[in-house]
């Protein structure tokens, strides 16, 4: 039964909604940790896409710009890599950085999951 009256502000701002989500990346010898992009990062997200494509700009980095904002240790505690450190995820693997931001765009309800063979 659905609860009438709605959350309340305070209820919706306390809700735990960025838990840390698993991505195999063996490759790099393990697993990494991802979050969901926030609202606020959609939206960025978002417009780094109307920006390409309304004023003729490129989508170079972006995976890499997605992994930023999103990459985390197994608690939820954000990375934060900048500069350089974003580059050179930028120049890893590309399987691998794709597999890792099409996770970050599934949890973050930009793409639906992947569906498995068999399944």
């Amino acid at each position: 039964m659905a609860d009438e009256k709605g959350l309340t502000l305070s209820q919706m701002l306390e809700a735990d909604d960025m838990q840390p989500v698993p991505v195999d990346a063996p490759e790099w010898g393990g697993t990494v940790y991802v979050l969901p992009l926030t609202g606020t990062q959609r939206d960025m997200w978002d417009q780094l896409g109307i920006n390409a494509s309304q004023k003729g700009g490129s989508l170079a980095g972006i995976r890499s710009k997605l992994l930023q904002w999103s990459l985390c240790d197994a608690k939820g505690s954000r990375l934060n890599p900048t500069g350089e450190h974003v580059k050179k995820l930028g120049d890893k693997n590309g399987a691998v950085v794709e597999r890792i931001a099409c996770r970050v765009l599934e949890i973050s309800g930009l793409k639906e999951p992947e569906k498995n063979e068999g399944s």
